[in-house]
């Protein structure tokens, strides 16, 4: 199917061309129409595309987007019975929550995080966190034109081994009951994989984290360091250990320093204020 036969075909651009009379046999047989034509076909085919991509994600019952002009540095947000809450947020905070990664993993224009705006939406109960996701991506997409895309980069970032003396702690059964516990200084992992214990350290870091200790299994263990000293693997102040040291010392696992590939979302544009309400 060509272009123009394929153009006849789009209702977008059916509905144009019939009032301005431009869809007859001769005007579209033309030369210089014809290229015209051909890239009103792409452009036609590029907004089907995004339409229906954007038609394919759940969507909010109802969202209301205000502007936040307090001034207040604090921002909440909250989730209960259908209705999401998001209090003083940036757009780049609502970007990230859209896609649920951290902040090395996203890639946005130099303006942001910008102005900072309140949310309130409605949304099925029972749905997933997940398909809550989608609809903020929509809701993006719909009233602040945000336009994206993924790829994989190589971002700084950590490989998980095991240390120059091998590893301090051995797998234990697995009854499937996995925990995580890595706040004030403690690092305590139930029954967790090496995979998930780099998913860990990722959060603790803000750099991504990968697992390449080679170890099978699950893991139970508990390791106490300083989360003010050295968590960028600066030299330490303290008698207490950075997160580095304490993954030697006590787990006989390092941390060395490369860079990761890493998948990341990609913000090719987005407008600093939302369509009205």
């Amino acid at each position: 199917m060509g272009p123009l036969t394929a153009l006849r075909g789009c209702s977008q651009w059916t509905r144009c061309a019939k009032s301005s009379g431009r869809l007859g046999k001769v005007a579209l047989e033309t030369p210089i129409v014809r290229v015209a034509a051909v890239a009103a076909f792409l452009v036609c085919a590029w907004c089907d595309a995004r339409a229906q991509e954007t038609a394919a994600r759940p969507q909010f019952e109802v969202a209301s987007i205000k502007l936040n002009t307090s001034n207040d540095r604090y921002s909440r947000t909250n989730s209960d019975r259908g209705t999401l809450f998001i209090g003083n947020n940036t757009l780049f905070s609502l970007v990230q929550m859209a896609f649920g990664i951290p902040n090395f993993a996203i890639t946005a224009p130099a303006w942001l995080p910008g102005e900072r705006f309140d949310i309130t939406a409605k949304f099925p109960e029972g749905t997933s966190p997940a398909e809550r996701r989608l609809m903020m991506q929509a809701l993006l997409t719909d009233r602040f034109h945000m336009v994206f895309h993924r790829e994989k980069k190589a971002i700084p970032g950590f490989a998980l081994i095991v240390a120059k003396n091998g590893p301090k702690i051995q797998p234990v059964k697995d009854n499937g009951d996995r925990n995580a516990n890595t706040g004030g200084g403690r690092f305590i992992m139930e029954q967790m994989p090496m995979d998930d214990v780099a998913r860990q350290l990722t959060g603790k870091l803000g750099q991504p984290v990968q697992n390449e200790t080679g170890l099978a299994g699950v893991f139970t263990f508990s390791m106490t360091y300083n989360p003010d000293n050295g968590m960028s693997g600066k030299a330490e102040d303290s008698t207490i250990p950075s997160v580095f040291t304490a993954l030697e010392e006590q787990l006989g696992l390092k941390l060395a320093a490369r860079k990761i590939p890493f998948d990341v979302v990609v913000v090719d544009s987005i407008d600093k204020l939302p369509m009205a309400n």
